[in-house]
């Protein structure tokens, strides 16, 4: 069982706020352990978590209220556009919305060119 594994959401409260701590003590910043603490800040239920996971992540130098804001920023706005179908739908409607304003572009440049000559 890994200190990443055992500040996840399926360990004990006290398990995962110790296994937080650990992780800043240790120095380990790589970009898995800091995910797993920034999570662990956003949606962990405990309190006793999420002060252990703020205390590591400025321990590691990192900013922990602008991550929970981004975080939380990006959640809010995911849980808005729904399923995932919902979303590669926004996302394909996005491209074609771009394909054709750049197809417009090119349409109107070609009638100024003629006019030109």
């Amino acid at each position: 069982l890994t200190l990443r594994t055992s500040s996840g959401i399926n360990a004990e409260y006290g398990v995962r706020a110790a296994a937080c701590t650990v992780l800043a003590i240790l120095r380990v910043d790589r970009e898995d352990v800091v995910n797993v603490l920034r999570d662990r800040l956003t949606a962990d239920a405990d309190v006793e978590v999420k002060k252990a996971s703020t205390h590591a992540l400025l321990m590691l130098g990192l900013k922990p209220k602008k991550d929970a804001s981004l975080i939380a920023a990006i959640k809010d706005a995911v849980k808005k556009l729904g399923s995932k179908e919902a979303i590669l739908s926004s996302i394909i409607n996005a491209d074609s919305r771009s394909s054709a304003m750049l197809d417009q572009t090119e349409t109107l440049r070609s009638r100024e060119l003629k006019n030109i000559c």
